[in-house]
């Protein structure tokens, strides 16, 4: 049974249909609290079921080549993360908005890819200090039109610092409410360079004289003939979630 339900929703239809004998896929997040998440887990314990979260961000190439590049020591010891990322919209996403069925605002509904990501390429985090904000509680079905108002409950900004077991710290910033000038950069720095999202690796030249930059498209050449066509497969069965990074023609 895969769960597409709205949020508020994702425990009692999962805890249902694991009792009844299914195994269960639950879209992103599992539940809108601790103990809902808890239940759902427990019913899967009890039953003996398969469960899982719909998580896709971390069987991506980029994701992948990301992680690689970390453990194989090509930016030395990681140190910080910054994970930064503003727009501007008022347009309504229906239930989305309503903090009783959504649970929060985007910062828990997609946000979750995102910190599944840092627990996949940075391992646990042991503490977090965030502010988040409601700033624009009015949004719009007809946007940019702005005739048909609809209220918002839910957060649109998200200050977040973050506190790695590994010792990483982190910065998570991220707004819908930006206007003007916005921006996207997300990157992992370590002792020897950096590696992001946007820009691929980039590392002090010899001598820490100068810099040079390998785009994803290059790292992931590279780990592609590293891990060889065995791993490719079990990775990314028949090229699925390859997108265009490895350039795909169907084999192998």
């Amino acid at each position: 049974v895969d769960i597409c339900v709205d949020h508020r929703s994702h425990h009692s239809v999962a805890v249902e249909a694991l009792n009844a004998g299914k195994h269960v896929i639950v879209e992103k997040p599992l539940g809108i609290t601790i103990k809902a998440a808890k239940q759902i887990i427990e019913a899967s314990v009890k039953n003996g079921k398969i469960l899982a979260t719909a998580e896709n961000y971390r069987r991506s190439v980029e994701d992948r080549v990301i992680k690689w590049v970390v453990e194989k020591g090509m930016i030395g010891t990681p140190r910080m993360l910054y994970w930064l990322q503003t727009s501007f919209s008022l347009s309504a996403w229906g239930w989305r908005n309503d903090k009783m069925k959504a649970g929060g605002g985007w910062i828990f509904d997609g946000g979750v890819h995102f910190a599944d990501l840092f627990l996949y390429i940075l391992g646990e985090v042991e503490e977090v200090y965030a502010v988040t904000k409601t700033l624009e509680p009015t949004r719009y079905d007809d946007w940019p039109e702005m005739s048909k108002k609809v209220k918002s409950t839910v957060e649109d900004l998200s200050f977040a610092l973050l506190k790695f077991k590994s010792g990483v710290t982190g910065a998570w910033i991220w707004s819908n409410v930006s206007p003007g000038e916005n921006f996207n950069h997300r990157i992992i720095s370590g002792t020897l360079g950096s590696i992001s999202w946007e820009n691929g690796l980039t590392k002090l030249g010899e001598g820490n004289i100068g810099k040079y930059t390998l785009s994803l498209y290059e790292l992931a050449q590279m780990m592609r003939k590293e891990i060889g066509p065995e791993k490719v497969n079990e990775m990314f069965p028949n090229g699925v979630g390859t997108r265009s990074l490895f350039d795909f023609d169907g084999t192998i």
